[in-house]
C-alpha cells in the first residue's frame, strides 16, 4: 500500500514537474515593406501540429515546453520562414518580433526585433521609416526624459513644432489655426472661445503613450490643415498588469515662499471645479431691467471684491497614478488600463505693458503682478476586448480639467490722459474634457480584408464666472492727490467695476469607418483603402455683461473695493448694478463635416512605393448672432464640397534610407470665433477681440520632398523641403485709432500667401563619433531645426511692405543631449528650445507690427533608479529665466533694440525646480 501510494506521488510530481516545465514564445508579424501588420500569420514548431495564429494586432502567443525549437513562419503571398534552433526557457517568456518579405523562396535567416511597443523610440522611428506621410512625434520614454507636464510643454520638442501661450501649438511656424488635433483618431473640438485652437496644457502629458504629428496630407487624414495633424494616443493596455504612484512638488524663484495675493476661493478650488459660488444667483433675473428693482438684484450678488494675502506661497504640488490589468474572461483576452493625474501650481508672473502712438509718443506704460493658481485634474480609463484572434473592441474614456485662477494688480502712468492707474482684474475660467470612444478592429482571415470603426462623443465645457475688472485713479501732475476709484455716473462699463460671466459648450459627434482590402501584384503586397467620416459640432455661447455705476466722485470711492461694492453701499443715490449685455453676446452655431475618400498603396517595384487618391468634403457651417449694438441679426450659412487630391513617393534608396514626395491641397475653415461678432475685453491686452462674419475659408496648395536615413541603434537623420501656397489666409490684426477705447483685435482674410522652408532632424548615440569610447554609447544627441520664409500678399493695402503670416516663426531650434547609464538606474537630459521672432499682431494704419523676440528655454533633468522599481525625478527648468518680449521694430533691423524700438510687452516666469518620487507595485 505504502509503495503504492509512493508510485501515485512519484507520478503526481512527474505530472506536476511536466506541467511547470513551459515556457513562452510571443511577439508580432508584420509586412517587411510597409510595416503593416500580418493577420492570420501562422507560428508552427516544425514537423508537429503545434502553433499560433496571429490575431488583429498582429501578435501570436505560444506555449510549449522548454527545449530547442525550429519555428516555421508562414503567410499566404509571402516567403516562408523558419526560426532556427530558438530556446524555450522555463517560465520565461521569449520575445520574436518578424518581418516579412513577399517571394516563394525558402530562408533560413529571418530579421528578428526587440520587443516594439508605442510609447518607445524604436516605435516611432519604425513609423517614420515605413508611414506614407511625413511624420514626426514624441514618445512617452522621451517624455518622461523632460520636465514636461502638460501636452503643450512636450509638443515644443518635436521637429518643426512650437508653443505659443504655453499651449497653442504652431508647426512649421504656421499658428494653431492651421493645425488639426485628434485623439485615438478622431477630432477634438475647438477649447477656446476666442480662436480656433486646442489647448494642449488641458491634457496631462502621462496619459500618453506617444504624440505624432503628420506633416503631410493622406486621403485617409483630415482634409483641414497646413502645419500638421497632431495625433495623440492614449494609453493602451500593456502585456503585464501593474500599479504606480507618483508624488511630486516644484519650487518656482518667483512664486514659492514668496508674497502672493489672491481673490475669493471656492470650497473645490482645490480640485479645479468652481462650487457655483462665483455664478450669478439663481435668483438673478435673466435680464436686469433699469428701475427701482436693480438696488434689490444687486444686493443678492456677494461681495466677491477682497484680495487676500499669503505672505508665504506654498510650493506646487503633483499626484499620479495608473494601473493596469490583463485576464482571461470567459475564455477571451480583457484588459483594462486607468490613470489619474493631479498638478496644483500657484505662480507669479512679472509683466510689463506699453503702447505707442505711430509717433512713438507713449500712450501707458503698466506693470503688472499676475499671481495665479492652476490646477488641472486629468483622467483616463480604457478598455480592451480581443473577442478572437481576428474582432478586437476598443472603449476608451478620458476627463480632463483645468482651472486659471487670477489676480493682477496693475500700476503705472497713462500719460494721454495724466495721470497714474492701479487696475485689479479677477479671471477664473474653468475648462472640461469629456471624450468617449468606441472602437472595432476586424479582419478576415490571412489578413484578406480589414475593417476598422469608430464612434466618438467629446464634449468641452468653458465657464468664466465673475470675471471683475477695477480701476483707480489720481492725478500725475499733483504729488498730493489720492487714488480714487472710477466707477462711471450714468453709463455702466463693463471695463472699470464691471462684471462678466461667459459660458460656452461645444458639443462634437464623431465617427468614422475604414476598410483595406490587400492585393498582390508582381510579387508586391498593395493595399487598397477607402472609407468615409462625419464630424457634428454644436456650439452654445453666452454671455451677461453688467457694471456698477454710481454717484459722481465721494468719500467712498478712496477705499478698497470689498469696502466700496459692501451692501449697503447699494441704494438709491449710491451705487446699482446695470445690464450692459447686447444681443452681439450671445450666438449659436453648429457645423457638420461628411467626407468620403478613396486612396491606394501601391509598389511600383522593389524601391518604389505609391500613396495616392482624392478625400471629398462636403462643410456646411452655420452661426446665429447680431451686430455690436444693434438688433440686425447676423446669420451666416455655407456650405462647400471640397476635393482634396494628394500624392506620396517613396523611394527606398537602401534598406536604411529613403527619399520622398508629397503634393497635396488642403483647407483651413474659420471658425465659430473668429465669425461671431462678440466683442470680448481683454484686460491683459487693454483690447477687445471682435469676430468677423465676411470671413472665407482657405485654399492652401503643399508641396514637400524628404530624405531620411536610419542607421540602426535609435538612431536617424532626415532633411526636409517644403512649399506652401496659401489662398484667402485668415489672420488676426490689431487695430488701433489713437486711443486707448478703440483697441481692437480682428480678424480678416489677406489675398494670398506662401511659406518657403527647411527641416533637419537628428539622433545619434554618443559612440557613433567615439567609436572607441564605451561610455560614449550611453549618451544620445537629438536635434531638429526648421527654417521657413513666409510672405504675405498686401496688394490691397496701399504702401503696405512685405511681412511675414501672423504667428509665422521664421526658425525653429530644438536640441538635446541624454545619458542613460542602466547599470545604475541613472539618466538624464538637458535640453534647449528657441523660436526666431514672429509676428504676434499685424498692424494697420501706420501702427507697426508686433513682434515676439527669441527667447532660449534651457531645461535639465536628473532620474535615478532606486527601491529596484522606484525612482527620483529632480527638474530645473526655465534655467535662465529670460524675459518674453513683444515689440515693435522701430529701425528695422530684424531684431529688439531697448534703445530703440518700442517695448509693446514683456513677461518673466522664474526658474523652476520641481521633486518627484514614483514608485511602480
Amino acid at each position: 500500500m505504502k509503495k503504492s501510494g509512493l508510485i501515485l506521488l512519484l507520478n503526481i510530481l512527474i505530472c506536476l514537474s511536466a506541467i511547470a516545465q513551459k515556457g513562452t514564445i510571443k511577439g508580432t508579424i508584420v509586412d517587411k515593406t510597409n510595416n503593416e501588420t500580418l493577420i492570420g500569420a501562422t507560428v508552427m514548431i516544425e514537423n508537429t501540429n503545434i502553433g499560433a495564429v496571429t490575431d488583429i494586432d498582429g501578435n501570436y502567443t505560444l506555449n510549449t515546453e522548454i527545449g530547442t525549437y525550429n519555428f516555421v513562419v508562414s503567410y499566404v503571398g509571402y516567403e516562408t520562414q523558419t526560426l532556427k534552433n530558438i530556446r524555450i526557457e522555463r517560465d520565461a517568456v521569449l520575445t520574436q518580433n518578424i518581418e516579412m518579405g513577399t517571394g516563394q523562396s525558402l530562408l533560413t535567416e529571418v530579421v528578428i526585433k526587440s520587443k516594439i511597443e508605442k510609447k518607445s523610440v524604436g516605435s516611432l522611428l519604425t513609423l517614420q521609416q515605413k508611414s506614407p506621410s511625413f511624420v514626426t512625434g514624441i514618445t512617452s520614454d522621451d517624455m518622461r526624459k523632460s520636465p514636461d507636464r502638460t501636452t503643450g510643454d512636450v509638443l515644443k520638442r518635436v521637429s518643426g513644432t512650437s508653443i505659443q501661450d504655453n499651449k497653442f501649438v504652431v508647426i512649421r511656424g504656421l499658428s494653431d489655426r492651421y493645425n488639426t488635433a485628434l485623439i485615438n483618431g478622431l477630432a477634438l473640438p475647438s477649447t477656446e472661445p476666442d480662436r480656433k485652437a486646442f489647448a494642449f496644457d488641458l491634457f496631462p502629458s502621462n496619459l500618453l503613450d506617444n504624440l505624432i504629428i503628420y506633416k503631410t496630407a493622406t486621403p485617409d487624414l483630415p482634409g483641414e490643415f497646413a502645419g500638421g495633424v497632431i495625433l495623440m494616443n492614449t494609453k493602451e493596455i500593456p502585456e503585464e498588469g501593474f500599479t504606480s504612484f507618483t508624488i511630486g512638488t516644484a519650487y518656482n524663484a518667483q512664486t514659492t515662499f514668496k508674497s502672493f495675493d489672491y481673490a475669493q476661493h471656492g470650497k473645490t478650488d482645490y480640485l479645479g471645479f468652481n462650487d457655483g459660488s462665483r455664478d450669478l444667483p439663481s435668483t438673478f433675473p435673466s435680464k436686469l431691467e433699469d428701475n427701482n428693482e436693480a438696488y434689490a438684484y444687486s444686493k443678492i450678488i456677494p461681495n466677491d471684491w477682497e484680495i487676500f494675502k499669503s505672505t508665504s506661497m506654498r510650493p506646487a504640488q503633483s499626484y499620479q497614478m495608473s494601473f493596469a490589468r490583463r485576464k482571461d474572461m470567459l475564455g477571451r483576452d480583457f484588459g483594462m488600463i486607468g490613470a489619474i493625474t493631479y498638478n496644483n501650481t500657484p505662480r507669479v508672473q512679472i509683466n510689463e505693458r506699453n503702447d505707442f502712438n505711430v509717433d512713438k509718443s507713449q500712450l501707458f506704460a503698466y506693470n503688472d503682478v499676475i499671481n495665479k493658481e492652476n490646477i488641472s485634474l486629468g483622467g483616463l480609463l480604457n478598455f480592451a476586448l480581443n473577442i478572437n484572434p481576428l474582432n478586437k473592441i476598443q472603449f476608451n474614456n478620458v476627463l480632463t480639467s483645468t482651472t486659471d485662477n487670477q489676480l493682477v494688480k496693475r500700476t503705472g502712468l497713462q500719460y494721454e490722459q495724466e495721470r497714474n492707474d492701479i487696475g485689479y482684474s479677477m479671471f477664473y475660467s474653468s475648462t472640461a474634457l469629456k471624450s468617449t470612444q468606441l472602437i472595432g478592429e476586424h479582419s478576415l482571415p490571412e489578413g484578406k480584408f480589414k475593417t476598422k470603426w469608430s464612434l466618438g462623443i467629446n464634449q468641452v465645457d468653458r465657464s468664466v464666472p465673475s470675471y471683475r475688472r477695477m480701476l483707480y485713479t489720481k492725478s500725475s501732475s499733483d504729488p498730493d492727490a489720492t487714488f480714487v476709484a472710477y466707477i462711471p455716473v450714468g453709463s455702466p462699463s463693463p471695463n472699470y467695476a464691471g462684471r462678466f460671466y461667459g459660458k460656452q459648450l461645444e458639443r462634437n459627434y464623431t465617427g468614422g469607418l475604414d476598410f483595406v482590402m490587400p492585393y498582390m501584384t508582381k510579387g508586391l503586397r498593395n493595399n487598397f483603402k477607402f472609407g468615409g467620416v462625419f464630424d457634428k459640432r454644436d456650439r452654445d455661447f453666452s454671455a451677461r455683461v453688467l457694471g456698477y455705476s454710481g454717484a459722481s466722485n465721494t468719500d467712498l470711492y478712496v477705499k478698497s473695493m470689498e469696502e466700496i461694492f459692501r451692501s449697503e453701499n447699494v441704494k438709491v443715490g449710491g451705487l446699482r448694478l446695470k445690464e450692459t449685455t447686447d444681443a452681439s453676446d450671445s450666438y449659436t452655431a453648429g457645423s457638420f463635416l461628411g467626407a468620403g475618400y478613396v486612396m491606394a498603396e501601391q509598389g511600383l517595384s522593389n524601391k518604389i512605393r505609391l500613396v495616392g487618391g482624392v478625400r471629398v468634403e462636403n462643410y456646411n457651417q452655420h452661426l446665429n448672432s447680431f451686430k455690436i449694438k444693434s438688433t440686425t441679426p447676423v446669420i451666416v450659412d455655407t456650405t462647400f464640397l471640397d476635393v482634396l487630391p494628394s500624392l506620396n513617393l517613396t523611394y527606398k534608396i537602401n534598406e536604411t534610407s529613403n527619399l520622398r514626395f508629397s503634393a497635396s491641397q488642403t483647407v483651413a475653415r474659420p471658425n465659430f470665433r473668429e465669425l461671431a461678432p462678440f466683442a470680448f475685453y481683454d484686460f491683459l491686452l487693454d483690447a477687445s477681440i471682435i469676430g468677423n462674419p465676411e470671413l472665407v475659408r482657405t485654399n492652401i496648395t503643399n508641396l514637400d520632398a524628404k530624405y531620411e536615413l536610419f542607421p540602426g541603434m535609435n538612431q536617424t537623420v532626415s532633411i526636409s523641403a517644403f512649399y506652401k501656397y496659401f489662398k484667402n489666409p485668415i489672420e488676426q490684426v490689431f487695430n488701433n485709432s489713437q486711443g486707448a477705447g478703440t483697441r481692437t483685435f480682428l480678424f480678416q482674410n489677406s489675398p494670398s500667401a506662401k511659406n518657403v522652408g527647411a527641416e533637419l532632424e537628428l539622433r545619434f548615440k554618443g559612440n557613433t563619433f567615439l567609436k572607441n569610447v564605451k561610455a560614449a554609447e550611453n549618451f544620445t544627441l537629438f536635434s531638429n531645426l526648421a527654417y521657413i520664409y513666409t510672405e504675405v500678399d498686401q496688394s490691397n493695402l496701399p504702401g503696405a511692405r512685405i511681412r511675414g503670416l501672423q504667428g509665422q516663426s521664421p526658425y525653429i531650434l530644438n536640441v538635446g543631449l541624454s545619458y542613460a547609464n542602466p547599470e545604475i538606474g541613472f539618466t538624464s537630459s538637458l535640453l534647449f528650445n528657441q523660436i526666431g521672432r514672429r509676428i504676434w499682431a499685424v498692424g494697420q494704419d501706420q501702427y507697426k507690427h508686433t513682434y515676439e523676440a527669441p527667447r532660449s528655454v534651457f531645461d535639465l533633468q536628473l532620474t535615478q533608479k532606486i527601491w529596484k522599481k522606484g525612482e527620483i525625478k529632480l527638474n530645473i527648468s526655465d534655467i535662465l529665466n529670460q524675459a518674453q518680449i513683444f515689440y515693435q521694430d522701430q529701425d528695422e533691423n530684424g531684431s529688439f533694440d531697448a534703445t530703440q524700438d518700442t517695448k509693446i510687452a514683456s513677461s518673466r516666469f522664474g526658474q523652476n525646480v520641481s521633486l518627484s518620487l514614483g514608485y511602480t507595485f
